[in-house]
């Protein structure tokens, strides 16, 4: 029995021992009923109702495991709360009502209660996915209820940080990454009383470098005006490579695009150092210049362009603002080569009635300029058809063009109209195939094709 409790049953005790026949002999009085009221991670409260003849109720409470005393009191009223406990732990409250002294009112049964404080609740485990668009990986999650913030990291292979932070939003884009393999961790964070942060949650992405296309160009040095060829690939992450841009094997430079940000839209790798100053370092491989100190920021450098034709100028600080070119312009060597030839459809040309359409198992394309092509022949012998290469249709494009003299082949609808040629290039292979049709062969206004189709397949 603790001390409080103790000394009420000693002091009893001496009145009953101490009166005469004529003294008011005390009786025991009723046990609290004791209920559990208002429950956390970190309190509880207990209350009981008022006992007739009661004036006092003496309380011991502990940790029920350990027994640790926490608190023991004396008090005339009903209920009692404790705070700053530990969560999920066991607790027990004794309580005995006291009736008033030398009165007929005695002692009550000792009440013993047991309660529990509640756990600190966790936020729930986003669930992440990964999607891809353009080269840029999409990392998203649910929202998660509670969450104050989501805090996020993205590391390499090894473990090198890429990119972190914390936000209300729920996904994040990474972009302009080197090829390999980036672990992606996101928590959902709390500071709310009785809660706690999540579980962090783990995926991965893997960069491939996939080869989209490629041009040959003209880099040139801000400097001195010194120029050289190089190549420029661009890649399916959404970056570009200018190889060799200084003449250099291995030392290339690695770029990409973000057109989200219309200030800032132009970014180097981020595998490049950045310096205090904010100057990117772009290393050539030459002794001299050994490393540009190159500022992308706030669109100084630029990039425009597509397989056909374009340019780019990259900002570098030497004794004042300098800066470098790639100039590039539409090339059509892709194409040239021997094709194998497949034909569809019928034809009244070469002979009195109509008949299947048949040419030659081969062809060849050559190169006339920068722009244009030869087909030879098309699907007849001793002739052939100049074509262009059209880079937002993706398609070679002929002009009406007269053959045997007569004859002219054109648009299937009438003879001043130009026909395509649509192009497609496999991206694992290589492989490029170019399909005519919508053509005809006319002579003033009589037609003498039928339905043709022209498949050529590059060997």
């Amino acid at each position: 029995m603790n001390k409080i409790l103790s000394l009420l049953a000693a002091g009893a005790l001496m009145l009953t021992c101490g009166c005469s026949d004529n003294d008011v002999v005390s009786t025991p009085i009723a046990t609290p009923e004791t209920t559990v009221g208002n429950s956390t991670y970190n309190s509880l409260s207990f209350s009981w109702d008022p006992i007739a003849g009661a004036t006092q109720y003496a309380y011991e409470f502990t940790e029920t495991e350990s027994g640790l005393l926490i608190e023991q009191d004396v008090i005339a009223g009903t209920s009692v709360s404790f705070t700053g406990l530990q969560p999920s732990t066991s607790y027990t409250l004794k309580v005995k009502a006291f009736g008033a002294v030398y009165s007929e009112n005695g002692t009550s049964a000792e009440k013993v209660m047991e309660a529990r404080t509640s756990d600190i609740i966790q936020l729930a485990t986003p669930q992440l996915t990964v999607t891809e668009n353009d080269g840029a990986f999409i990392i998203s999650w649910n929202e998660i209820e509670g969450t104050e913030s989501y805090r996020y990291r993205v590391v390499d292979e090894e473990g090198e940080l890429m990119t972190s932070g914390a936000q209300s939003t729920t996904s994040f884009t990474c972009k302009g990454y080197n090829t390999g393999t980036y672990k992606v961790s996101v928590t959902a964070t709390t500071k709310a009383d009785g809660y706690r942060n999540s579980e962090t949650a783990e995926i991965e992405f893997t960069v491939l470098k996939v080869e989209q296309w490629r041009v040959e160009g003209t880099y040139t040095c801000g400097v001195d005006n010194s120029s050289w060829k190089a190549t420029m690939i661009s890649y399916t992450d959404g970056t570009y490579s200018i190889k060799a841009f200084y003449g250099v094997e291995g030392y290339d430079l690695d770029f990409y695009m973000d057109y989200t940000d219309p200030e800032d839209t132009f970014y180097l790798s981020d595998s490049y150092e950045v310096d205090s100053d904010w100057y990117v370092h772009v290393p050539t491989g030459k002794s001299d210049p050994a490393t540009l100190l190159a500022y992308p920021w706030w669109n100084a450098s630029t990039f425009e362009g597509n397989e056909s034709a374009g340019e780019m100028w990259l900002c570098y600080m030497t004794d004042d603002w300098t800066y470098d070119s790639f100039i590039w312009e539409s090339s059509v060597d892709k194409f040239v080569g021997t094709y194998t030839a497949s034909y569809d459809g019928d034809e009244y040309l070469t002979g009195d009635d109509w008949t299947t359409l048949a040419g030659p198992a081969s062809v060849e394309i050559t190169k006339i300029d920068a722009t244009t092509l030869l087909i030879s022949p098309f699907i007849f012998d001793d002739e052939s058809i100049e074509v262009t290469y059209d880079e937002s249709t993706k398609s070679l494009v002929a002009q009406p063009q007269t053959f045997w003299e007569y004859y002219t082949l054109a648009g299937e609808d009438e003879s001043s109209a130009p026909f395509y040629g649509s192009v497609e290039i496999d991206s694992t292979t290589g492989e490029i195939t170019i399909t005519f049709e919508g053509f005809n062969a006319w002579y003033g206004t009589w037609s003498y094709l039928w339905d043709p189709v022209v498949t050529l397949k590059k060997k």
